[in-house]
């Protein structure tokens, strides 16, 4: 199995020339890169696919271990300085950590990615979501644009299918 996801990976960066050295990587790639560098790892942030644990999990190993990745709360997470982004670094840096440090990165079946979207963003009220991205999604696909319902499923889909 690992060797056809590294074959089909191979094959798409091939079609879309993405082998070809870069002088700099671009800032929106680097921004998504955490370092770690104790353990020397950089961990490529995918949305939905496990990204709070993993933060938690590389500020406990900057840690010594002294914390508990259960008492980090959410949104102190997603907004530490302690854990560094690729992108703070100077491009020099940035490409010696890219090719001496292992580059990690998790994925997950879309579906599932879209389900828990819809669940975190839209069910459990962030703020943004459940009344910006909301009010968009009802006034796009409802006769009642003021209705205060609950976004469904069938329209968050439909609307990132409009999207």
């Amino acid at each position: 199995i690992q060797n056809g996801r590294k074959s089909t990976l191979a094959s798409v960066c091939l079609k879309n020339n993405l082998n070809e050295p870069r002088s700099k990587l671009d800032s929106r790639v680097a921004n998504q890169l955490f370092v770690e560098h104790k353990h020397k790892f950089i961990y490529c942030e995918v949305p939905k696919v496990g990204c709070s644990n993993w933060k938690r999990t590389i500020f406990v190993l900057q840690s010594d271990l002294n914390a508990k990745a259960s008492e980090i709360e959410h949104d102190n997470i997603h907004h530490t300085s302690l854990i560094k982004r690729l992108v703070s670094y100077p491009p020099a840096l940035q490409k010696e950590f890219l090719s001496n440090y292992t580059k990690v990165m998790f994925t997950r079946h879309p579906l599932e990615r879209l389900v828990s979207a819809y669940r975190d963003k839209l069910l459990h009220s962030e703020p943004f979501y459940s009344t910006i991205v909301a009010n968009e999604i009802r006034a796009m696909f409802r006769k009642n644009k003021n209705s205060s319902e609950k976004v469904s499923f069938q329209e968050f889909v439909s609307f990132i299918i409009a999207k």
